[in-house]
């Protein structure tokens, strides 16, 4: 099986990502893309610290989870994987659902309870602190992309766990670009061959250019259901 990564992080002027390597053939590669995401939410840089919801987060939740309660009164339960500075979770949390947000930076989650929720943890998605069936539904904002292909499965893994029976799962992955962090990039055999233990998987594909077409992007939009 062939898997495509990079592993260098490019630096710049504001508003760039903060450059470490990051050697993806370590056993303590978790600990290297922890200290990555950490040094790029303790610098001055506005890198990431993103204030407002995805566009696409929005669109999934409105179209597929309408109402943020129960027939019988009580919450909708969510979770978003790599939430970040808290654009997406603070969308989830002022539309009513019970949203925990997870992050591998501590810096990121101590301002996500500093100003959004308590609901917040500092954790390895391959070791998710919940419990079985916990949650409704799922968010990855184009986290788990930013592991090996080994860690990527696990975390599915423990996706698929804590999600109730016919819980929903969406997952943007990068397709073509660069994303500024240690990627794999997946083809869509191997997304589905990841997603199979979820018992319907639909991929979609979303295609950017900037500056007239010089500059090219595209990712998978994963929706799926356990």
């Amino acid at each position: 099986m062939s898997i495509e990564t990079t592993s260098a992080v490019p630096s710049g002027p504001q508003g760039a990502a903060v450059s470490i390597e990051v050697d993806a053939t370590s056993p303590a590669m978790s600990e290297q893309n922890q200290r990555q995401w950490e040094a790029t939410y303790t610098s001055e840089t506005g890198a990431h610290k993103n204030q407002y919801p995805t566009e696409l987060v929005i669109g999934y939740v409105m179209r597929t989870w309408r109402q943020p309660t129960t027939p019988e009164g009580g919450r909708l339960s969510c979770v978003d994987l790599g939430c970040g500075w808290g654009n997406n979770l603070r969308f989830l949390k002022d539309r009513g659902f019970d949203a925990w947000g997870v992050d591998f930076s501590q810096t990121a989650v101590d301002h996500i309870k500093e100003t959004i929720t308590p609901q917040a943890v500092c954790a390895d998605f391959k070791a998710l602190p919940f419990e079985d069936e916990r949650f409704d539904f799922a968010i990855d904002k184009s986290a788990i992309q930013n592991n090996t292909y080994d860690d990527i499965a696990a975390t599915l893994r423990e996706v698929h766990r804590i999600l109730k029976p016919g819980g929903g799962f969406f997952s943007m992955i990068i397709k073509e670009g660069d994303s500024g962090f240690y990627t794999t990039y997946l083809t869509e055999d191997q997304i589905r061959a990841l997603f199979a233990p979820f018992s319907s998987v639909m991929i979609d594909v979303q295609t950017l250019t900037r500056g007239g077409g010089a500059v090219r992007s595209a990712q998978y939009i994963v929706q799926a259901v356990k």
